[in-house]
């Protein structure tokens, strides 16, 4: 996991960015990705008790780290209003898997 401090004045923010390199079976793929985001959003708040905001992408190999996410995205802030601190979620954790 790549992970990079991105903090603002009033929030405690982190990116990461993952590779899921094993083959994943397009009937379980969307659980399978989603599993694999929530375990690195919690392995990061087990690192930083003080994140505010976690933002993870998720890619199928190496070489796409520079292009925008090519498996799925977790956004997560515990003020349920995203990354940036001003969207409004209904929930703490929001999750796009392609």
């Amino acid at each position: 996991m790549e992970k990079q401090i991105a903090d603002t004045e009033d929030r405690n923010r982190t990116t990461a960015k993952i590779v899921i390199s094993s083959v994943i079976a397009s009937e379980t793929k969307q659980s399978q990705i989603e599993n694999i985001l929530k375990q690195a959003l919690s392995d990061l708040q087990k690192d930083d008790k003080e994140l505010d905001a976690v933002l993870i992408w998720a890619y199928k190999d190496r070489k796409e780290l520079n292009q925008t996410f090519t498996l799925g995205k977790l956004e997560w802030s515990k003020d349920k209003k995203g990354f940036d601190g001003k969207q409004n979620f209904d929930k703490e954790i929001n999750l796009e898997i392609k």
